[in-house]
Protein backbone atom coordinates (compact mmCIF):
# COMPACT_ATOMS: atom_id res chain seq x y z
CA UNK A 1 0.00 0.00 0.00
CA UNK A 2 1.38 3.40 -0.99
CA UNK A 3 1.07 6.15 1.65
CA UNK A 4 1.03 9.94 1.05
CA UNK A 5 4.44 11.60 1.30
CA UNK A 6 3.50 13.22 4.62
CA UNK A 7 2.09 10.04 6.17
CA UNK A 8 4.97 9.49 8.58
CA UNK A 9 4.97 13.10 9.76
CA UNK A 10 1.21 13.03 10.33
CA UNK A 11 1.47 9.73 12.22
CA UNK A 12 4.24 11.14 14.42
CA UNK A 13 2.08 14.22 15.08
CA UNK A 14 -0.78 11.97 16.18
CA UNK A 15 1.45 10.11 18.61
CA UNK A 16 2.79 13.36 20.06
CA UNK A 17 -0.73 14.76 20.51
CA UNK A 18 -1.87 11.70 22.45
CA UNK A 19 1.34 11.54 24.51
CA UNK A 20 1.08 15.25 25.34
CA UNK A 21 -2.46 14.88 26.64
CA UNK A 22 -1.58 11.78 28.67
CA UNK A 23 1.52 13.35 30.23
CA UNK A 24 -0.36 16.47 31.32
CA UNK A 25 -3.19 14.43 32.88
CA UNK A 26 -1.41 11.37 34.29
CA UNK A 27 2.23 12.31 34.77
CA UNK A 28 5.25 10.88 32.98
CA UNK A 29 5.64 7.75 35.11
CA UNK A 30 2.06 6.61 34.53
CA UNK A 31 2.15 7.07 30.77
CA UNK A 32 2.72 3.79 28.94
CA UNK A 33 3.93 3.73 25.36
CA UNK A 34 1.41 0.98 24.55
CA UNK A 35 -1.49 3.14 25.74
CA UNK A 36 -0.28 6.17 23.79
CA UNK A 37 0.03 4.13 20.60
CA UNK A 38 -3.39 2.59 21.14
CA UNK A 39 -4.97 6.03 21.68
CA UNK A 40 -3.35 7.13 18.41
CA UNK A 41 -4.86 4.10 16.65
CA UNK A 42 -1.48 2.45 16.13
CA UNK A 43 0.35 -0.69 17.23
CA UNK A 44 3.28 -0.68 19.64
CA UNK A 45 5.48 -2.19 16.94
CA UNK A 46 5.49 1.07 15.02
CA UNK A 47 6.74 3.17 17.93
CA UNK A 48 10.45 2.86 17.17
CA UNK A 49 9.97 4.11 13.64
CA UNK A 50 9.32 7.50 15.24
CA UNK A 51 11.11 7.63 18.61
CA UNK A 52 14.24 6.07 20.08
CA UNK A 53 12.77 5.56 23.56
CA UNK A 54 10.06 6.74 25.96
CA UNK A 55 12.40 9.52 27.12
CA UNK A 56 12.72 10.64 23.52
CA UNK A 57 8.93 10.62 23.15
CA UNK A 58 8.47 12.64 26.34
CA UNK A 59 11.09 15.21 25.34
CA UNK A 60 9.49 15.79 21.95
CA UNK A 61 6.03 15.83 23.57
CA UNK A 62 7.12 18.72 25.79
CA UNK A 63 8.06 20.71 22.70
CA UNK A 64 4.83 19.66 21.01
CA UNK A 65 2.76 20.93 23.96
CA UNK A 66 4.14 24.46 23.58
CA UNK A 67 3.73 24.37 19.81
CA UNK A 68 0.16 23.08 20.06
CA UNK A 69 -0.89 25.60 22.72
CA UNK A 70 0.99 28.72 21.68
CA UNK A 71 1.82 28.55 17.96
CA UNK A 72 -0.99 30.95 16.99
CA UNK A 73 -0.26 33.36 19.85
CA UNK A 74 3.46 33.55 19.02
CA UNK A 75 2.64 33.99 15.34
CA UNK A 76 0.54 37.11 15.98
CA UNK A 77 2.90 39.09 18.20
CA UNK A 78 3.43 41.82 15.62
CA UNK A 79 -0.20 42.01 14.44
CA UNK A 80 -2.83 44.43 15.72
CA UNK A 81 -2.99 46.18 19.09
CA UNK A 82 -0.51 44.83 21.64
CA UNK A 83 -2.61 45.90 24.64
CA UNK A 84 -5.57 43.90 23.32
CA UNK A 85 -3.37 40.85 22.77
CA UNK A 86 -1.93 41.10 26.30
CA UNK A 87 -5.38 41.38 27.88
CA UNK A 88 -6.71 38.53 25.76
CA UNK A 89 -3.77 36.29 26.66
CA UNK A 90 -4.20 36.68 30.42
CA UNK A 91 -8.00 36.46 30.23
CA UNK A 92 -7.59 33.10 28.52
CA UNK A 93 -4.80 31.90 30.76
CA UNK A 94 -6.72 32.78 33.91
CA UNK A 95 -10.04 31.33 32.78
CA UNK A 96 -12.09 28.50 34.23
CA UNK A 97 -11.90 26.74 30.86
CA UNK A 98 -8.10 26.65 31.08
CA UNK A 99 -8.28 25.63 34.73
CA UNK A 100 -10.61 22.71 33.93
CA UNK A 101 -8.76 21.36 30.87
CA UNK A 102 -5.10 20.74 31.74
CA UNK A 103 -4.88 18.11 28.99
CA UNK A 104 -4.87 20.86 26.35
CA UNK A 105 -3.58 23.73 28.50
CA UNK A 106 -0.25 25.36 29.23
CA UNK A 107 2.34 22.62 29.82
CA UNK A 108 4.26 24.53 32.50
CA UNK A 109 1.95 23.92 35.50
CA UNK A 110 1.57 20.27 34.50
CA UNK A 111 5.32 19.70 34.19
CA UNK A 112 6.67 21.55 37.21
CA UNK A 113 6.17 18.47 39.37
CA UNK A 114 7.65 16.23 36.66
CA UNK A 115 11.18 17.65 36.53
CA UNK A 116 12.69 14.61 38.25
CA UNK A 117 11.24 12.39 35.52
CA UNK A 118 12.42 14.51 32.59
CA UNK A 119 15.59 13.71 30.69
CA UNK A 120 18.15 16.46 30.09
CA UNK A 121 16.69 16.86 26.60
CA UNK A 122 13.19 17.15 28.04
CA UNK A 123 14.25 19.79 30.55
CA UNK A 124 15.96 21.73 27.80
CA UNK A 125 12.82 21.72 25.67
CA UNK A 126 10.71 22.78 28.66
CA UNK A 127 13.09 25.64 29.40
CA UNK A 128 13.11 26.74 25.75
CA UNK A 129 9.31 26.62 25.55
CA UNK A 130 8.89 28.67 28.71
CA UNK A 131 11.49 31.19 27.60
CA UNK A 132 9.84 31.53 24.20
CA UNK A 133 6.46 32.18 25.79
CA UNK A 134 7.76 34.82 28.20
CA UNK A 135 9.77 36.43 25.39
CA UNK A 136 6.53 36.65 23.42
CA UNK A 137 4.73 38.42 26.26
CA UNK A 138 7.78 40.67 26.68
CA UNK A 139 7.61 41.65 23.01
CA UNK A 140 3.95 42.62 23.34
CA UNK A 141 4.66 44.67 26.47
CA UNK A 142 7.53 46.40 24.71
CA UNK A 143 5.22 47.31 21.80
CA UNK A 144 2.65 48.56 24.33
CA UNK A 145 5.24 50.90 25.87
CA UNK A 146 5.43 49.18 29.27
CA UNK A 147 8.52 50.06 31.32
CA UNK A 148 11.02 47.21 31.77
CA UNK A 149 8.92 44.79 29.70
CA UNK A 150 11.01 41.70 30.49
CA UNK A 151 10.66 42.18 34.25
CA UNK A 152 6.95 42.93 33.85
CA UNK A 153 6.42 39.80 31.74
CA UNK A 154 8.19 37.56 34.23
CA UNK A 155 6.28 39.00 37.20
CA UNK A 156 2.89 38.85 35.48
CA UNK A 157 3.37 35.33 34.18
CA UNK A 158 4.62 34.10 37.56
CA UNK A 159 1.49 35.47 39.25
CA UNK A 160 -0.78 33.98 36.57
CA UNK A 161 0.94 30.61 36.78
CA UNK A 162 0.64 30.49 40.57
CA UNK A 163 -3.04 31.45 40.45
CA UNK A 164 -3.78 28.78 37.85
CA UNK A 165 -2.12 26.10 39.98
CA UNK A 166 -4.04 27.23 43.07
CA UNK A 167 -7.33 27.24 41.15
CA UNK A 168 -6.68 23.68 39.99
CA UNK A 169 -5.81 22.54 43.50
CA UNK A 170 -9.16 23.56 44.97
CA UNK A 171 -12.21 21.38 44.36
CA UNK A 172 -14.63 24.23 45.06
CA UNK A 173 -15.50 25.88 41.74
CA UNK A 174 -16.57 29.19 43.29
CA UNK A 175 -13.26 29.46 45.14
CA UNK A 176 -11.35 28.59 41.98
CA UNK A 177 -13.22 31.28 40.03
CA UNK A 178 -12.46 33.88 42.71
CA UNK A 179 -8.75 33.03 42.62
CA UNK A 180 -8.69 33.46 38.85
CA UNK A 181 -10.76 36.67 38.90
CA UNK A 182 -8.46 38.31 41.44
CA UNK A 183 -5.37 37.30 39.50
CA UNK A 184 -6.85 38.58 36.20
CA UNK A 185 -7.64 41.93 37.82
CA UNK A 186 -4.21 42.19 39.46
CA UNK A 187 -2.18 41.22 36.39
CA UNK A 188 -4.12 43.40 33.97
CA UNK A 189 -4.00 46.44 36.26
CA UNK A 190 -0.27 46.01 36.70
CA UNK A 191 0.25 45.84 32.93
CA UNK A 192 -2.08 48.76 32.22
CA UNK A 193 -4.63 46.79 30.19
CA UNK A 194 -7.52 46.56 32.67
CA UNK A 195 -9.60 48.90 30.50
CA UNK A 196 -9.36 46.73 27.35
CA UNK A 197 -12.64 45.07 26.33
CA UNK A 198 -11.54 41.55 25.41
CA UNK A 199 -15.03 40.62 24.24
CA UNK A 200 -14.08 42.15 20.89
CA UNK A 201 -12.28 39.45 18.85
CA UNK A 202 -8.69 40.38 17.99
CA UNK A 203 -9.32 39.84 14.27
CA UNK A 204 -12.23 42.30 14.23
CA UNK A 205 -10.28 44.75 16.41
CA UNK A 206 -7.34 44.59 14.01
CA UNK A 207 -9.64 45.06 11.00
CA UNK A 208 -11.25 48.10 12.64
CA UNK A 209 -7.83 49.51 13.47
CA UNK A 210 -6.67 49.03 9.88
CA UNK A 211 -9.82 50.67 8.51
CA UNK A 212 -9.35 53.63 10.85
CA UNK A 213 -5.75 54.07 9.78
CA UNK A 214 -6.82 53.85 6.13
CA UNK A 215 -9.44 56.53 6.75
CA UNK A 216 -6.88 58.82 8.35
CA UNK A 217 -4.56 58.38 5.38
CA UNK A 218 -7.34 59.20 2.88
CA UNK A 219 -8.38 62.25 4.89
CA UNK A 220 -4.80 63.55 5.08
CA UNK A 221 -4.48 63.15 1.32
Amino acid sequence: MRYPSDHKARTRERILTEASRAIRCQGIDRVAVANVMSAAGLTVGGFYAHFASKDDLVAHSVEHMFHERYERFLGLLDVGEPRAAIAKFFDGYLSMTHRSHPETGCPIPSLTSELAHLSEDGRGRLSNGMRGLIDGVTRLLERAGVDDPEEAANAAFSEALGALVMARMTTDLKTAEKILQRARKSVKERLGVADVDTRIPLRRRFANSSEAESGKTETSN
